[in-house]
């Protein structure tokens, strides 16, 4: 959950720096739950990212406009990077598991 939390605080912030929704949702994806994802499950993730829509359609398919949705991810942005930072904090110095699965292993 404190993974998830980080990731869309992430998209919202490369939406915040006017990048496209495919680059907010990569950029998010590789920044957090990319790094404790297996190979495979990246790159099935980072396939099925090739069918998100544009900007502009998400927006209009949630009922914001780019103002509406600035004031909206501003302040979940504050909000979640708040509960991610104090989580973290609990976890300082603690190694989280994560998958070290590769094709390479196989071979």
């Amino acid at each position: 959950l404190l993974n998830t939390l980080a990731f869309i605080s992430q998209i919202f912030k490369g939406l915040a720096a006017n990048k496209s929704l495919k680059d907010a949702v990569s950029d998010a994806y590789d920044e957090t739950l990319g790094k404790l994802h297996a190979w495979v499950v990246r790159t099935g993730i980072k396939a099925g990212m090739i069918g998100l829509p544009s900007r502009e359609h998400f927006l209009k398919s949630i009922g914001e406009t780019e103002e509406s949705a600035r004031i909206h991810g501003d302040g979940f942005i504050e909000a979640a990077d708040a509960i991610v930072e104090s989580i973290n904090s609990l976890y300082s110095g603690i190694e989280m598991p994560k998958s070290d699965f590769s094709m390479k292993s196989l071979w």
